[in-house]
């Protein structure tokens, strides 16, 4: 095969990839946004209370009121809509370009030589298909989980875009800041070419892990009882990992399994309530979210910049107050 076949080839893979992943974010749009508008939202509840002669009273707290909306829309196009999809086509057709060859790069020439290459796939193509699809959820659940604990822990300043939803919607998921993306699409590498496996069975998983990674994130008003709210992740449990709230920083970083919560610590789910706000909390005023894309692209190094001048201040504030205790104790 000659250079410009070859590269013709790669040209027409990557306008099937791109063509593939548009059209399948057209079908989880139809879907999603579809049971959005079906789904009774807080005026249709007021409506029927007041039809019902029930007193119009407003609770402090939002509604526990399974199978209804979360926010109000009007339409399918809700606030953030466009700048959520910008994001996905901005990280599709420029960041997968740099991504893709980061990847190619590890795959073909460093992991080889570091750690062995999908060391259970042998044994786990053995298993009935139904067995290889519930490997594959997990090995694909996992392959988000270890990225997004980093994302939190260490790469939280390009992180802080996913979590700067003020409502939580079925492409929330896909609002991630380029060098997060890289973090999310590098980590996940590094954990299905150790442990994942080739075969019809990981592409199906891959496929529901994709819908139900949506499905987490829509505008819907759903949990889950125990025992099964420890065994599967419900919107309303991810809700809780995107709250404005202390308790729920750092939790519930999990996409489909609780259990991986539940092994590192990061489990919190409380049944009887539902997150009062969405977002995270700025270092200062100074560093408040900016509603533009292009000022979002910079914005992780200004909240850098003010996190660390603000434990600058609160570490002075701390030692003048350690000096005027020992003063007081002398």
């Amino acid at each position: 095969m000659g250079v410009m076949e070859k590269i013709i080839d790669s040209i027409t893979m990557y306008v099937d990839v791109y063509f593939f992943k548009i059209a399948g974010l057209f079908f989880f749009f139809l879907i999603f946004s579809s049971m959005a508008l079906l789904l009774p939202g807080k005026k249709d509840r007021e409506r029927s209370k007041k039809n019902k002669g029930a007193e119009d009273k407003e609770e402090d707290k939002p509604s526990l009121s399974y199978f209804t909306r979360v926010h109000d829309i009007n339409g399918v196009f809700y606030k953030d809509f466009k700048l959520e999809l910008g994001y996905y086509l901005f990280n599709l057709f420029l960041t997968s370009l740099l991504v893709g060859g980061i990847v190619y790069v590890l795959t073909s020439y460093i992991l080889p030589e570091i750690i062995p290459h999908q060391y259970f796939a042998g044994t786990v193509q053995n298993f009935p298909f139904w067995l290889q699809i519930f490997c594959g959820l997990i090995i694909a659940d996992l392959s988000l989980f270890v990225p997004h604990w980093f994302a939190h822990h260490v790469f939280w300043r390009f992180h802080t875009i996913h979590h700067s939803a003020k409502e939580i919607h079925w492409l929330t998921g896909l609002r991630l800041h380029p060098v997060d993306t890289m973090v999310f699409t590098i980590g996940g590498v590094l954990v299905s070419y150790t442990i994942g496996f080739e075969g019809e069975a990981i592409v199906l998983a891959t496929f529901v892990m994709t819908m139900y990674n949506f499905f987490v994130h829509a505008n819907i008003n759903l949990g889950y009882p125990k025992p099964l709210c420890y065994i599967l992740v419900s919107p309303n449990y991810h809700r809780w990992h995107h709250a404005r709230d202390k308790r729920a920083i750092d939790k519930n970083i999990a996409t489909m399994f609780p259990v991986f919560d539940l092994i590192m610590g990061s489990y919190f789910y409380p049944h009887d309530e539902m997150p009062k706000e969405y977002g995270f909390f700025e270092p200062d005023k100074k560093a408040k979210i900016p509603e533009k894309f292009e000022q979002q692209l910079i914005y992780p190094w200004i909240y850098a910049r003010a996190r660390k001048e603000n434990d600058k201040k609160k570490k002075l504030k701390k030692k003048e107050k350690g000096q005027e205790d020992g003063k007081n104790v002398r």
